[in-house]
């Protein structure tokens, strides 16, 4: 596999085709220029190119299912508010009848019959 010997400071790469043969280069390159000092900037590189990966998204809560519990909830507050008096089952009690109106007048009557009355100025 081919190899890469890159120093910073010198701003030299050497191409090698082994690691072994590299790291020998590195080492005649540290005691010739930096006096056997390793300078902070230099590697040995592999030059093969990695395998590519498929990437993979991780499966997330698609808009599909949200849109069905949506829907759902909608349909039932829509048929919740149809059917917010449904028709007596044929088993069950009958209803109590609902009381009915009484004229305007006659109302207007009694309230003035139980209410106390005012001094006059």
């Amino acid at each position: 596999m081919p190899y890469e010997y890159w120093c910073g400071v010198c701003r030299t790469v050497s191409e090698h085709s082994g690691e072994a043969e590299a790291e020998a280069e590195r080492r005649a390159h540290l005691a010739a220029v930096h006096h056997g000092r390793r300078p902070d900037r230099e590697r040995i590189r592999d030059l093969q190119p990695m395998p590519r990966v498929p990437h993979q998204t991780p499966r997330r809560f698609g808009a599909t299912p949200a849109l069905a519990i949506v829907a759902a909830i909608l349909a039932a507050l829509i048929a919740w508010s149809i059917n917010l008096d449904p028709p007596a089952s044929p088993h069950s009690p009958p209803r109590p009848a609902l009381p009915t109106p009484q004229p305007l007048e006659s109302l207007l009557s009694s309230i003035s019959a139980t209410a106390p009355a005012h001094p006059g100025p």
